[in-house]
C-alpha cells in the first residue's frame, strides 16, 4: 500500500471549462493539485506496442477523497515537477489498496 513516503510526484488534474453550450471544449480549468505515485508501466505485449508507437502508459495513484472521485477520462494531468509530462487520462478506478485510486494514463508529452 502506498503510503506518505510513496506519494512524491506533485500531480496537477484539471478539465476542460464548458463552453456557451455547456460542452467542455473551453481551456483546461483551475488545476487539483495532490501528491501521487507514477508507475511506469513497462511489460506485456500490449504495453511495449503502445510503447514503440511512442505513448508511454502509466498508473497515477492518489488519496481517494471527492474531488479525486470525480476524476475521469475528460480529465489531463501534469506532472508539477516537470510541466513538460502532460497525461491523458483513460480510466480511473478504486485501487486494490483502501483509501487510494489508480488512475490510467498515457504521456501523450514528455521526455
Amino acid at each position: 500500500m502506498p503510503g506518505a513516503g510513496q506519494l512524491k510526484d506533485r500531480i496537477s488534474f484539471s478539465q476542460r471549462e464548458p463552453d456557451a453550450n455547456g460542452v467542455r471544449l473551453g481551456d483546461w480549468g483551475e488545476p487539483l493539485t495532490v501528491w501521487a505515485q507514477l508507475t511506469w508501466l513497462r511489460g506485456g505485449e500490449g504495453v511495449l506496442a503502445q510503447r514503440l508507437a511512442g505513448r508511454q502508459p502509466v498508473v497515477i495513484t492518489v488519496r481517494e477523497f471527492a474531488a479525486t472521485r470525480a476524476i475521469d477520462n475528460s480529465w489531463r494531468a501534469v506532472n508539477a515537477h516537470d510541466l513538460a509530462q502532460v497525461f491523458d487520462i483513460k480510466s480511473a478506478a478504486s485501487s486494490r489498496e483502501a483509501g487510494f485510486i489508480d488512475i490510467l494514463a498515457e504521456m501523450v508529452r514528455g521526455e
